[in-house]
């Protein structure tokens, strides 16, 4: 068994390697700006 250090930063939550990608029409009010539910360590880019 691997044993864990104090080093290495365990993570919780969800995986990073999966993406999620949302998009909006910008014109659109009635939508919110950031329909996805953001976790502690998540960001997300606005383009």
């Amino acid at each position: 068994p691997e044993e864990e250090s104090e080093d290495d930063p365990h993570l919780e939550g969800r995986d990073p390697d999966i993406w999620h990608v949302g998009f909006k029409i910008s014109w659109d009010i009635e939508t919110p700006g950031l329909a996805i539910p953001l976790h502690q360590g998540d960001c997300y880019f606005m383009l």
